[in-house]
């Protein structure tokens, strides 16, 4: 075997780098909405509909599927399409209704800006991912 038939990003060893970077950011958003879930249930926020309840219970969703691609690397790229996903079609539905996504999820000032924001970043990440 000669030195050439040995592809440069296996000789660079940069194959596990980019898992590891995505791994870390996956492992930050995750702890994100981990930390927004917590402090939003800490207000003592109820359940009634819409409420901010179930936007803490859908931040911990998020949060569980990102843990689980940080553990399962071969997942990361469907973790971060499905957050963005989600956000996508939170940021469509407050178009359509301003006072609550789903009838669940009260929407607020930020989410206007936040919700567009996640999820190109999301979907950013999914294609860096995948490629």
């Amino acid at each position: 075997m000669t030195f050439t038939s040995v592809p440069l990003i296996q000789l660079a060893g940069r194959r596990e780098r980019p898992l590891a970077v995505f791994r870390g950011i996956a492992a930050f958003g995750a702890a994100a909405f981990v930390a927004r879930a917590l402090t939003t249930l800490a207000d003592d926020v109820g359940f009634a509909v819409p409420s901010d309840g179930w936007r803490a219970l859908l931040q911990l969703a998020l949060a569980a599927s990102l843990t689980f691609a940080v553990l399962r690397p071969a997942l990361i790229t469907r973790a971060f399409f499905v957050v963005g996903a989600v956000h996508l079609v939170m940021t469509i539905w407050a178009r359509f209704d301003d006072d609550a996504v789903l009838v669940l999820v009260r929407v607020t000032r930020r989410d206007h800006w936040a919700h567009p924001a996640i999820a190109a970043l999301s979907f950013a990440l999914a294609g860096a991912a995948g490629s």
